[in-house]
């Protein structure tokens, strides 16, 4: 794991904040909900944040617009809602609109306060691109936040060649903002690899800062007697490719096939895939697996708390080789569930071994997923009781999001005086 560094947030000045990100999503939407509770923590501290996204939600395209206002106050946080291409899917249409999305971040009015910083997010990087772009029209310091490895998502779930022209020229983007990125965060704990690989140096500009989770006083709920009803395993998140749930659908198979009824699987969410998955699931006949509809942030708690175990599953590819850091697992560790995952990463990567919370197998092995889906349920509910636990301390200690804004704001502010240091000695070079 690389060693990275962590700016210390010693610096009281108020600072105001952009921060590009086209899926980003209000308070209590259900999604991934990272932006809007690091800003939250941000405005707590003094610092005056904007949030600058698409305004359609990125899983279910439905408006996140509130009548015709094209921005409101949320929390304390401006959401600025930007138009954005509808798209269906993950082809060329949402390529056009993530494209498109760039070019109206590149082109933003500033009206009010310059931004002394902006943030550009990686679910894509022609997003981060425009705010890099709009940081050097405006004169700000400019952070990029990795979160997805580009060109690297693309080749490894899509098989499309490292010299494909699209590959290459998303190299050359990547390239150009670990560059000129006054600061990077890092989503994944091995960000720090990669951008030194790019740009020899780099290294030293990288903060980690993972995902976490807003972490309410802990539930004294303990494992629930079970009786004749089922042990349930829940599932909350979107169904996509990436999710692997046909992995699950498989493993659910083989264990209604070994006699195990006593075992049920309820996915909540939507997403690309769902429909194939629904249909996947109904050709086998599959009493054992339940899909619910989105939900949101709010019921996601409650919906963790009331099932006896959690799961996930990944796809087996190389694109996780730097880790991963998804906001569901960071959830199930609060609600102290045992956690079951498909994931085949190096241990000292992986959050569930690394917190003790759970069982870890290979990816997209549905024998193995369905062995540890009866492993767990046949533990007694003390040592069930005691992985949940497990699994909570280590989101106190390593992802509570209160923590991680405080990260942040020292990220801010070292960016701005980086970018203060490097305007003077251009005026000294002149």
């Amino acid at each position: 794991m690389s060693s990275l560094t962590e700016p210390a947030d010693s610096q009281p000045e108020s600072l105001t904040v952009w921060l590009v990100n086209q899926y980003a999503i209000r308070p209590g939407d259900a999604g991934i909900a990272r932006h809007n509770m690091l800003a939250e923590r941000l405005a707590q501290g003094g610092i005056a944040v904007s949030i600058l996204a698409g305004g359609r939600h990125y899983a279910r395209q439905t408006s996140n617009m509130l009548g015709r206002a094209g921005s409101e106050i949320l929390e304390g946080v401006e959401y600025r809602w930007l138009p954005v291409r509808n798209y269906q899917g993950n082809g060329f249409e949402r390529v056009l609109s993530m494209l498109a999305f760039g070019a109206t971040v590149a082109r933003v009015s500033v009206q009010g306060p310059k931004p002394d910083v902006i943030i550009g997010s990686s679910p894509h990087l022609f997003g981060a691109f425009g705010a890099w772009l709009l940081a050097r029209r405006v004169g700000s310091a400019f952070v990029l936040e990795v979160r997805d490895m580009w060109p690297g998502s693309l080749i490894h779930m899509t098989g499309m060649s490292p010299n494909h022209p699209v590959a290459l020229g998303l190299g050359v983007i990547e390239k150009v903002l670990y560059r000129n990125a006054d600061q990077i965060v890092g989503v994944l704990p091995g960000v720090g690899d990669r951008v030194e690989e790019v740009v020899p140096g780099g290294r030293d500009k990288v903060t980690w800062i993972p995902n976490g989770v807003e972490l309410a006083e802990p539930s004294t709920s303990s494992q629930r007697t079970r009786g004749d009803r089922p042990f349930v395993f829940a599932y909350t998140g979107t169904h996509g490719v990436p999710n692997s749930l046909d992995t699950l659908i498989d493993a659910a198979e083989i264990l209604r096939d070994r006699g195990r009824h006593d075992l049920e699987f309820h996915l909540y969410g939507d997403g690309v895939s769902k429909a194939d998955l629904v249909e996947r699931a109904q050709s086998k006949n599959l009493k054992n697996v339940i899909f619910h509809e989105f939900v949101a942030k709010s019921e996601v708690a409650g919906i963790l708390e009331a099932a006896d175990g959690l799961t996930l599953c990944w796809r087996d590819t190389a694109l996780y080789e730097h880790g991963v850091s998804p906001n569901k697992i960071f959830d199930y560790f609060a609600a102290q569930r045992p956690v079951v995952q498909g994931l085949s990463l190096r241990p000292e990567l992986d959050p569930v071994a690394s917190a003790r919370a759970g069982v870890t197998v290979p990816a997209e092995d549905p024998v193995a997923l369905a062995d540890a889906y009866e492993l767990v349920a046949d533990l007694s509910p003390e040592q069930r009781d005691a992985m949940g636990a497990r699994g909570r301390a280590y989101a106190e200690a390593e992802h509570d999001m209160n923590k991680l804004g405080r990260r942040l704001a020292g990220v801010l502010r070292s960016a701005v005086e980086r970018r203060r240091l490097s305007a003077g000695r251009g005026r000294r070079l002149r």
